[in-house]
């Protein structure tokens, strides 16, 4: 995933995340507009999964048979749904949409979390690098889980026994798992932008190291030794006053430290020629 696109998902989570919405369903609204757009940006849906499918891929007269919620086929519970007159128009399109993604999701080879401390576990293994996606594909789609979560939750009447009280700490409790991945998703971007400056840089370092190669062929070792020195040294000075720390790729890091050593070595034998030079000097004033 480009660093873009990462930088937009990592808005989206730090967005939701503060949001002062209080109010479940319209919360709801503003967290599947944001897995939308999380899902758009890293692009994690093609559309042959998309909840647009081809009229010919459905057997004939399915779409006739059936209304509502009831042909979108999940792990998750849509169908009583469209039966929910106290939502307002935006929220049951907001509750559609949510079905069509983790239809496309789960087609897509998504699985629902099955555990409550999912967030958690999913952040334990980013940290101990077992994820096969990245954290921004795993935040995009669990934006999806946590919106049909909400749905199922909210759209129960109070005849479920689901207080306003209990809707407002489900918003509180998805916030601060918005807030939990965010904070990784911000972290990792900033190693991405990181790495992605760092290998800006190498390619500087790489045409420098090419330029060198010539003017080492000429002759000239002690310059293309300092060419090498001094072009890996600005780059480091540039990422520190930009808060980063440059670590060229191996390749260059063992070509820089032979040049550094070499550099020091001549610094050395200057610095005896000098010593040899006084001590000379000083024989031929004392034999006047």
């Amino acid at each position: 995933m480009k660093l873009n696109e990462q930088a937009k998902i990592a808005s989206i989570l730090r967005s939701l995340a503060d949001s002062k919405e209080t109010d479940p369903a319209k919360f709801f609204v503003e967290l599947v507009k944001g897995a939308q757009a999380a899902l758009d940006a890293g692009r994690i849906m093609g559309r042959e999964n998309s909840g647009e499918r081809d009229q010919g891929q459905r057997p004939p007269g399915e779409e006739k048979a059936k209304s509502g919620f009831d042909f979108l086929k999940s792990d998750f519970d849509f169908s009583k749904m469209s039966e929910a007159p106290h939502l307002a128009r935006e929220q049951l399109e907001a509750v559609k949409k949510t079905a069509e993604m983790v239809e496309s999701l789960e087609n897509a080879g998504y699985k629902k979390p099955e555990q409550d401390n999912w967030v958690s576990r999913m952040l334990d293994n980013h940290q101990r690098g077992y994820m096969q996606s990245d954290i921004f594909t795993e935040a995009a789609v669990g934006l999806v889980w946590m919106a049909a979560k909400l749905a199922e939750k909210i759209i129960e009447g109070p005849e479920k026994a689901q207080t306003q009280d209990r809707k407002g700490e489900l918003v509180s409790e998805i916030k601060g798992e918005l807030a939990k991945i965010g904070k990784a998703a911000e972290k990792q971007l900033a190693h991405s932008h990181i790495r992605e400056a760092n290998q800006g840089r190498d390619v500087v370092m790489s045409m420098r190291v090419t330029q060198a190669r010539n003017v080492w062929r000429s002759g000239d070792h002690q310059k293309a030794d300092q060419m090498i020195i001094q072009t890996y040294e600005k780059l480091a000075s540039e990422a520190k006053k930009q808060h980063m720390h440059y670590e060229p790729h191996p390749k260059f890091q063992k070509i820089i430290s032979e040049a550094k050593a070499r550099e020091k070595q001549r610094t050395k034998a200057a610095e005896q020629s000098n010593v040899n030079e006084n001590a000379k000097r000083k024989e031929q004033g004392l034999n006047l």
